[in-house]
């Protein structure tokens, strides 16, 4: 069929009319219309509702109704005429007017009643299917040989047909010593121990291999293993990257889930739907939630600036929501067409921003972390709460008229000794510019704008003591409002300066007149404004709403006789705090400083517990001490049950069931929006007519990503089958330091061109028809007789394959930087086994620190080795602008993008590390007394004991003679100090090609 439309095509294209005759009208017509009317109709494109791919859907029309009337000539035709160009639109669109002997035979054609002789393809689908990694899956029958004696697992025969092939053969089994070594490298990523080495190497349980597989595949320290090949391809890290490096707390729980899944051998299949929409497929379950962290841990600016820039900004972020899912999940570079069509591969631009369209309408969020009872009884909790703080605030509005009296002569007493100490003391050269502020906190209520404070109800009322506007009580979490009222002292008459730094949205009121304010949008920023005051007690409000980038305020004025000092420093508050409590008695004497105590002690506690105060409950009556005391033990009782404060986590979900609009834009610029775009995938990978998941009636969100993970998991319809072939890959990848495909991250026509495609396959349709299971196919490799081969290389054969693209031999591989380091505190029996949890920052030398944040965000630079952070490096905090060394210098991974694939680079800095870096030496000096302490003084037994300890085996001969002779001039070169020769020792054998390479 391909044959004959090419030949057609060609006729069409380079002969005159009179040259095609001997091909039937149709073929010529057909032809026709497949080069010049199928690439814009047809269900890919669908331009103006018309699809030409056959006579259905043809005589259905489109948009403007029909385009061909049957029993009429073809000159009345609407088909006939714009393609003519008789009438607009003229066809093909914005394109040369066809030949006029393509014409003629469209007319002839129309006329003869528009009949196909087949199903015609789309351009992109065409070469779509040419693609071999696009093709339908089918399972290839495994080879059979007449000696199979070296072939253990189906994987063996497919690779024994192709070394045939080539002329090739396999090499001999490596030792019990290299392959216990290289399961628990590849399966657990920690070296065996001495014991567990000896007691496999000397088993004659002839099933004592697949019993070391099945232990460590169920090994808890398997998803920690894996769990951090998968993060490399999320480009998972617990920051934002860029200017600010914002920190992500919650992102862990996205790391934790990974982890989990690979533990618990989660179909791959549902792993990837929960990471794309797992909030949507399974409400309700938190580890679902979490695992939409894939869509939200990757780098990610501040929203700010300008609208244009926060266009940008979230379109950066759309991008690479689509490219890394494609990337890692399709091994597709579908980033290429975010500006134009892919230049070598079947992806258009409009199907960019239709996998678009799935992530638009959400957003990054840190959600609560819980299961649904727990979240139940914390709205049930918070409801009960709100209702008795309802009920105490009623109260108080009763009783204002008695009780507001007594507290404004607290507070003017309490101004007075503040007065008077600042006077005496000296101590601080501020007049106390603020008096008495009252502050009130606001729920997260969904405030992303600055409200009208005054139309809500507070979550908490107090005093701030002494008069210092300051945000230590604000909780540091998302999203919540603050408001300070009080009273400012004007010394006189004259124009002040207000001097406003926030790092979000803030404003100040003087007598109930905005007269600064900062808008959150260029991230922290000071604001300056003057305002024009009269002596006195002057009215100030200052308002503040909390984002996601930390908690920040500062208010400083000036003015005649006013140098510019601050109405905000809390370290001024907790020092004159301190001062007072210091120096009170001494200066006011033991009945002010007493009495100072109990005015603010009074004043602190006077909305928690009114009738605490005994001034306070001789003014009101019984019915009003009995209420309050009532209303009083509510709230203690319920206070007590109060849950504990909800984890979070990094999520990506809806921010409602309304879909946004989508368009293409041209050239990948916010500026210029085309064409609406509606969801939808991959022509190439999708069937005909494919439709995405309906939507369920009791869905919170669009279900745009639900219908994305249903489709690229969908083996039949959609994109599965790439989905399989990808993952197995990786999987070979990370057996063999190499992949059946060495781009693992592009399997489009650029990328490499397996040699093996059949293995690839079957291996593809096991994992489905395993129901996706992972496990039960690693351990198929495992036990194959390729993975088990030695490192053994001949040179006859290496010239036949250098690249050993035939698997016949193995190659030694450089542990990951993880792996090393894990390594270096498993052997010196450091090493913090714990799971889970929050990530851990590591110690990091002060020059390496290079990030320019501020505050809670910039990386310590003053952190003790210990138990805490000697875990796994899977847990260790990841900021993106600060990496571990050890993890940069033995080519960790970017955090930034997708990676597929890891650089192996040797460079000097490698060796330079392993000889001076601190961790590296400290556990040196472990390891060292951990075999002191084992073989005493006896220096051959400590140099066998380092060997099994590190290696995994005992020295050589030669081996021990050069350790001998190593140790005792080391001694003499540290006066006589065998322990640091010792620690040398063992730090030498740490950084040996043979502790950091498996064979």
């Amino acid at each position: 069929m391909q044959k004959l439309f090419l030949s057609c095509l060609c006729a069409v294209l380079a002969a005159p009319a009179w040259g095609v005759e001997s091909i039937p009208i149709v073929d010529q017509a057909l032809a026709v219309v497949q080069q010049s009317c199928v690439e814009c109709h047809c269900p890919d494109k669908h331009r103006g509702g018309l699809d030409m791919t056959s006579r259905e859907t043809l005589l259905k029309g489109g948009d403007s109704g029909t385009v061909f009337d049957a029993g009429k000539l073809a000159k009345s035709s609407a088909l006939f005429r714009t393609t003519a160009h008789l009438e607009e639109p003229f066809m093909p669109h914005k394109r040369d007017k066809l030949p006029q002997a393509s014409i003629d035979i469209l007319e002839k054609w129309i006329d003869a009643g528009v009949p196909y002789n087949r199903v015609l393809v789309p351009p992109k689908r065409a070469r779509a299917e040419a693609l071999w990694s696009f093709s339908a899956l089918k399972k290839p029958a495994v080879p059979t040989f007449n000696d199979e004696s070296w072939a253990v697992t189906p994987i063996d025969r497919f690779v024994m047909a192709a070394q045939s092939r080539a002329g090739l053969t396999p090499t001999v089994q490596a030792s019990k010593q290299k392959l216990i070594r290289r399961l628990y490298f590849d399966l657990v990523g920690l070296p065996p121990t001495p014991a567990e080495i000896e007691t496999f190497a000397n088993s004659t349980d002839p099933k004592a291999y697949e019993n070391l597989v099945d232990r460590l595949l169920a090994s808890a320290h398997y998803g920690e293993r894996w769990g951090r090949h998968w993060l490399d391809l999320a480009r998972y890290a617990d920051s934002m990257g860029y200017r600010f490096d914002d920190n992500t707390p919650g992102a862990y729980q996205y790391r934790d889930f990974v982890i989990r899944a690979f533990n618990a051998d989660m179909p791959y299949d549902k792993f990837i739907r929960w990471q794309l929409a797992g909030d949507e497929l399974a409400p309700g379950n938190p580890d679902a939630l979490a695992a939409t962290g894939f869509c939200a841990v990757g780098p990610r600016e501040r929203d700010e600036g300008d609208p244009l820039n926060r266009r940008v900004i979230r379109n950066n972020e759309l991008d690479d929501l689509v490219s890394t899912t494609c990337s890692s999940l399709l091994g597709l570079t579908m980033g290429c067409a975010r500006c134009h069509d892919h230049k070598f591969d079947p992806l258009s631009q409009k199907e960019y921003y239709q996998l678009m369209t799935a992530f638009i309408p959400g957003h990054r969020k840190e959600m609560p972390f819980e299961q649904p009872a727990e979240t139940d009884r914390r709205k049930y909790w918070e409801k009960e709460s709100d209702l008795l703080e309802g009920k105490m605030a009623d109260w108080f509005s009763r009783n204002a008229h008695k009780i507001d009296p007594i507290v404004e002569q607290w507070k003017k007493a309490v101004e007075n000794l503040e007065s008077e100490f600042r006077t005496k003391s000296n101590t601080d050269a501020s007049p106390g510019d603020l008096s008495a502020i009252d502050f009130r906190l606001y729920k997260n209520d969904g405030l992303d704008a600055m409200p009208d404070f005054t139309s809500l109800k507070p979550t908490r009322v107090s005093l701030i003591r002494p008069g210092r506007i300051d945000l230590s009580q604000v909780p540091k979490a998302t999203s919540v409002g603050a408001v300070f009222t009080g009273k400012l002292t004007v010394p006189s008459t004259g124009s002040y300066k207000f001097h406003l730094t926030s790092d979000d949205r803030a404003r100040v009121f003087i007598n109930g007149k905005l007269i600064v304010e900062t808008d959150g949008l260029n991230g922290q920023e000071t604001k300056t404004e003057a305002a024009i005051l009269s002596p006195g007690k002057a009215d100030i409000r200052v308002e503040y709403l909390q984002g996601p980038y930390g908690t920040e305020l500062k208010l400083t004025w000036n003015g005649p006789v006013v140098a510019r000092r601050s109405l905000s420093d809390g370290k001024f508050s907790a020092a004159f705090v301190q001062e007072f409590a210091k120096r009170g008695e001494k200066i006011l004497g033991a009945e002010k400083h007493k009495m100072y105590q109990n005015l603010t002690a009074d004043l602190g506690r006077f909305h928690d517990d009114p009738l605490a105060c005994n001034e306070l409950k001789s003014a009101l009556s019984e019915a009003a001490i009995a209420e309050g005391q009532a209303i009083q033990k509510d709230r203690l009782a319920l206070l007590a049950t109060a849950p504990p404060p909800a984890k979070k986590c990094l999520a990506y979900v809806d921010k409602n069931g309304t879909p946004e609009k989508s368009f293409l834009l041209e050239r990948g610029s916010v500026e210029s929006p085309s064409e609406e775009v509606h969801l939808g995938f991959i022509a190439g990978l999708t069937s005909p007519n494919y439709q995405p998941s309906p939507k369920p009636a009791a869905a919170r969100g669009t279900y745009y990503r639900a219908g994305m993970a249903n489709w690229i998991t969908d083996v039949d319809k959609g994109a599965g089958r790439l989905l399989a072939r990808v993952l197995v890959n990786r999987l070979w990848y990370y057996h063999f330091g190499e992949g059946l495909i060495r781009t693992p991250n592009d399997f489009g026509s650029q990328g490499d061109v397996a040699v093996m495609p059949e293995l690839l396959d079957w291996m593809a349709s096991e994992l489905i028809e395993g129901n996706w299971k992972i496990k039960s196919l690693q351990k198929m490799i495992v036990m194959s007789s390729v993975y088990r081969q030695d490192t053994t290389s001949e040179p006859a054969k290496t010239a036949i394959d250098p690249e050993n693209r035939f698997w016949w031999h193995r190659r030694p591989t450089r542990i990951e930087a993880e792996i090393l380091r894990d390594s270096i505190l498993s052997v010196s029996g450091r090493l913090n086994k714990e799971m889970f949890g929050p990530a851990v920052m590591v110690p990091v030398p002060a020059e390496t620190i290079i990030t320019r944040t501020d505050g809670k965000s910039n990386y310590p630079k003053s952190i003790k080795e210990g138990p805490e952070v000697w875990r796994r490096s899977v847990y260790i905090f990841l900021k993106r602008t600060v990496q571990v060394p050890i993890t940069a210098i033995f080519d960790g991974p970017d955090y930034s993008c997708s990676l597929g694939r890891r650089d192996r680079t040797t460079v000097a800095t490698q060796a330079l590390l392993l000889m001076n870096d601190t961790l590296v030496r400290s556990c040196s000096a472990e390891l060292a007394g951990k075999i002191e302490a084992q073989a005493g003084t006896n220096n051959a037994v400590c140099i066998e004991n380092a060997f099994r300890q590190t290696l995994g085996r005992a020295p050589s001969s030669s081996e021990l003679e050069k350790a001998l002779q190593f140790l005792n001039r080391q001694t003499e070169l540290r006066n006589g100090d065998r322990k640091a020769a010792l620690v040398d020792f063992c730090q030498a054998l740490l950084s040996l090609n043979e502790f950091i390479y498996v064979d």
